[in-house]
């Protein structure tokens, strides 16, 4: 595995998956979405990713911005696991007191290898030995993406010579304003009749029922008027908003799980899975410390929800892995529209 220096990330390459719609930039670094730029109508393309503006800083990205996330996306708390009886303790990145995207030396911050390029398709692959950040299991992955009209198709892999947990996913954030509004100033819609509750330590709790909380995006609703119209929610307020797993009523090839809807109506995005959850953050803990590249190529600093994260997921367990397994497959697909 290569180590995450700052010289290493300017080894990096860049590819570009584009046609009439869509232009897609790719890092080898984190196998990660760095720009996606669509065409607004007669309107020239214009990126709605939050994009780090130079190669450099992703080792520094403490937002994990359109990283593959891998071996596991999500906190586990403490970082105890337990899988067929055996307990492993995984490393405790976050504060020194639970475990966060899969750990210090997660793939998020690594070199991947192009395996395969098309017109349409990039593959990417990496490994991770037995044992590092204590999963069990030599561990090869891979994720291939395929560009086909205004859909970008993301095929997540991954196998190991043991039992392990294995939850990848995107960290790609969203912004379907081009950032001339805050990301906040988007439509949600997320096909969740349940909801899981936080602690104040962002370890995921209970399920509840969405329906008539602060929670129910079953139908399209404006993020930052949802936020604001419950002020008192201690949920909103540890997570300055939403950091939350949504369990999804409906997942697979043909439904779609959730869906974005930019400030004027005209732009939307909508994300198929077959996740049984996603874990969706409004960014409430950006700050100025980073900057990202705008449209005109101007530089901005971050700032609380400028941009909206979606991660298909598991959903969140404690302690004992249910999802342990020697192989690993996950279908994401982002569909743009006007």
């Amino acid at each position: 595995m290569v180590k995450t220096t700052k010289k290493a990330a300017l080894m990096a390459e860049e590819y570009i998956l584009s046609n009439k719609y869509l232009a897609i930039s790719f890092s080898s670094f984190g196998a990660c979405v760095r720009k996606i730029c669509y065409k607004k109508g007669n309107d020239t393309l214009k990126n709605i990713a939050f994009t780090l503006p130079r190669a450099e800083l992703y080792p520094d990205n403490p937002l994990y911005a359109g990283a593959t996330l891998a071996p596991s996306c999500g906190r586990i708390e403490k970082g105890l696991l337990s899988i067929n009886q055996a307990r492993y303790q995984l490393t405790k990145n976050e504060q020194g007191k639970h475990h966060l995207h899969g750990g210090r030396q997660n793939l998020s911050f690594a070199f991947w290898e192009l395996t395969d390029q098309t017109k349409n398709t990039l593959t990417f692959l990496a490994h991770l030995s037995d044992r590092i950040d204590g999963y069990p299991g030599n561990r090869t992955f891979q994720v291939t993406y395929h560009l086909q009209d205004t859909c970008l198709q993301i095929r997540q892999q991954a196998s190991s010579d043991m039992d392990t947990c294995i939850n990848m996913s995107n960290h790609t954030y969203f912004n379907l304003n081009a950032f001339a509004l805050s990301g906040l100033d988007q439509y949600l819609m997320i096909q969740a009749d349940q909801v899981i509750y936080n602690n104040t330590e962002h370890i995921p709790q209970e399920a509840r029922a969405t329906a008539d909380t602060e929670f129910d995006f079953r139908s399209y609703t404006h993020i930052g008027r949802r936020i604001e119209q419950y002020p008192e929610s201690p949920q909103f307020q540890a997570a300055r908003g939403l950091n939350h797993y949504f369990l999804l009523s409906k997942n697979g090839a043909d439904s779609f799980a959730c869906a974005l809807l930019s400030a004027d109506q005209k732009t939307s995005l909508r994300l198929t899975t077959d996740a049984p959850a996603l874990v969706l953050y409004s960014g409430g803990f950006m700050d100025t410390s980073l900057h990202y590249e705008r449209a005109d190529g101007s530089l901005y600093p971050a700032c609380p929800g400028c941009a909206i994260a979606i991660e298909p997921s598991y959903a969140p367990f404690q302690d004992i892995c249910p999802y342990a397994a020697k192989t690993f497959d996950r279908f994401i697909q982002w569909e743009f529209k006007e």
